[in-house]
């Protein structure tokens, strides 16, 4: 079966409202696993990392509801409380 961006992005957002957040490396591990490692490149500093176009959709699914936690390096579920904007400290 052929993948979509769109279906991974979709995906990566009902787990992080199922699970209630999701990690990075864990989102990485489980893209390459279920989606194959097409979707996964290595970044400038030589770590995986989710292929831009993934990212790209993610941002489209998620904008208004999915928050990046910088410090935990996961995203979460936006709450009352979190500051405009997608990045949270």
């Amino acid at each position: 079966m052929v993948h979509t961006p769109t279906e991974i992005a979709q995906w990566m957002a009902e787990e992080i409202h199922r699970l209630g957040e999701l990690a990075q490396v864990d989102a990485i591990a489980a893209v390459a696993k279920r989606f194959g490692n097409r979707f996964i490149k290595i970044n400038e500093r030589g770590n995986y990392a989710l292929a831009p176009m993934i990212l790209k959709e993610f941002r489209k699914v998620s904008e208004a509801s999915i928050v990046w936690d910088r410090e935990r390096k996961r995203w979460r579920p936006r709450r009352s409380d979190d500051e405009l904007g997608r990045q949270q400290n």
